[in-house]
């Protein structure tokens, strides 16, 4: 889900949508969207456990019911700094406008995609369903600095579309961090970085001639054996 912060004293949230001017491209299809808002409720953690031994410690503390909608959103709460969440313990993610495969991604994205990390888990493992981003020369790897311009070289603007997966390996023993081009597309990637679990996404508004901006699909399986991590 797309995790979007109320503070204390808001009583709305606002989301603006930015589309092409249809009167001007009459010939673009209507543009829909169909949204499905959950209220999760935040709450001190200390709070839960009002009994024994730390009843005198927390007494302080505003009471937290302890029941199974509480538990639910405790375990649905994303980190801070994740746009988007997922907690479970395997699934799928995609780019934003993925359309099956078909894109394009959206241009000027800068965010991060996060997974729930349990005490037990020391990594996560993606397979690639598809991934095709943008690249700026087809005789490199489409890895880490082929993927991001130097600031001290650069030129003539060349795309820097990425997707970052910290402490990546491949499969086939391949080692990075940023994945751009066709990169990643049916690799397995293991990542088995130190702290949270999570990759990020960015894109700029470059679009070349020839080179499709499709986007990507992953399925995901936490690790919590990352000796054998492939």
């Amino acid at each position: 889900y797309v995790r979007v912060n109320a503070s204390t004293n808001s009583r709305a949230i606002r989301i603006n949508f930015k589309i092409a001017d249809r009167s001007s491209q009459p010939n673009l299809p209507q543009a829909t969207w169909k949204i499905k808002v959950t209220q999760l409720e935040c709450f001190n953690t200390l709070g839960k456990y009002r009994d024994g031994i730390l009843e005198t410690w927390t007494n302080a503390l505003p009471a937290t019911p302890f029941t199974s909608s509480a538990d639910r959103d405790e375990y649905l709460i994303a980190p801070p700094g994740c746009l988007q969440y997922y907690p479970d313990r395997a699934g799928a993610f995609e780019s934003f406008n993925y359309n099956r495969g078909a894109g394009p991604y959206i241009a000027n994205l800068v965010y991060s995609t996060c997974f729930k990390k349990s005490p037990d888990v020391c990594g996560i493992k993606f397979t690639s369903a598809s991934f095709n981003l943008a690249y700026r020369d087809d005789a490199n790897l489409y890895l880490d600095t082929d993927c991001q311009v130097n600031p001290v070289t650069r030129g003539a603007p060349q795309s820097e579309d990425y997707l970052f997966i910290p402490e990546a390996e491949t499969a086939d023993g391949l080692r990075g961090a940023k994945f751009c081009g066709s990169s990643a597309a049916s690799q397995i990637i293991a990542s088995t970085p130190p702290g949270p679990l999570y990759v990020h996404f960015r894109s700029d508004n470059l679009v070349t001639e020839n080179i499709p901006e499709e986007g990507y699909r992953f399925n995901y399986n936490v690790l919590n054996n990352c000796f054998f991590k492939k």
